[in-house]
């Protein structure tokens, strides 16, 4: 029984990375971010989340919804505006101009976010972290899950072509971000990793315009100008985002602290199944 379930979480796995990577291959044909937005983002995820909801019909399985969406989007909240606050008082990024179809850009990198956020949560946190679990132990599920969430960003952070080191950084940010999104799942359920992991990515690239190139493609509020210093770039990620830099690092680490540390006595489990 270990075993069929490290098997189902990396079948899974597999699967979820295959849709993915056909996601990515069809940005190269298809004209404009927004067509490939609508026409293919918006679908591979729904496909994710239908597939997610499919294995657990099947597997007699059960959605730990939880109760503490809000928890979630605090934290999430707090932590990127805090970075956004270093980055914007160190001068390592400066305004531009505010974009011309702002309310459009909100409402399109909005519903992505959403289906982006709940469908790596449910496939990741809710089905392949208790598979995992069940099949080895809560620590090894984590780390596992959370490596593999990593990995599956590797086609993306290529395309951006920073440097080995930056590269390294943000795949230590992201298998971060992958236990800090498991232990908010353990504690509090899905609706509160579903939180931090949509304010998370709207905010960074969307609100805050963090990371460059949502700008150019009409899904970010405002065009920056970012610091080309390789010091600057090192700490905050630069036009890579957080997530590359070393601030990065820092500020998911130190949430994961503060949530460990939140409600000692709540149990981590894993009620999944009827």
């Amino acid at each position: 029984m270990k075993g069929k379930n490290v098997a189902q979480a990396i079948s899974f796995y597999i699967f979820v990375w295959a849709v993915l990577m056909l996601a990515i291959l069809a940005a190269s044909v298809i004209p404009t971010m927004t067509s490939w937005v609508v026409y293919v983002a918006y679908p591979v995820y729904f496909v994710i989340i239908i597939a997610t909801c499919i294995a657990y019909k099947r597997e007699s399985m059960k959605f730990k919804w939880g109760d503490n969406f809000y928890l979630g989007f605090a934290v999430g909240f707090i932590i990127i505006t805090l970075i956004f606050m270093v980055n914007t008082f160190t001068n390592a990024m400066m305004f531009i101009r505010l974009a011309d179809n702002a309310l459009a850009a909100v409402a399109l990198a909005f519903a992505l976010e959403v289906l982006v956020a709940f469908g790596e949560e449910m496939s990741f946190r809710a089905y392949i972290l208790p598979k995992l679990t069940t099949g080895l132990n809560v620590l090894s599920g984590i780390i596992i899950s959370s490596v593999f969430f990593s990995v599956i960003h590797i086609p993306s952070i290529l395309s951006y072509g920073m440097d080995r080191l930056n590269m390294i950084i943000m795949l230590t940010t992201l298998t971060l971000a992958g236990v800090l999104f498991a232990v908010f799942y353990l504690k509090y359920g899905l609706l509160s990793c579903i939180s931090i992991h949509f304010v998370w990515n709207f905010f960074q690239y969307h609100i805050y315009s963090l990371q460059a190139g949502f700008f150019d493609v009409g899904m970010a509020l405002f065009e920056i100008k970012y610091s080309t210093s390789d010091v600057v770039r090192l700490i905050t990620g630069g036009e890579y985002g957080p997530e590359a830099g070393l601030l990065g690092i820092l500020a998911i680490t130190a949430a994961i602290l503060i949530v460990m540390a939140l409600d000692r006595d709540r149990n981590m489990d894993l009620e999944v199944y009827e």
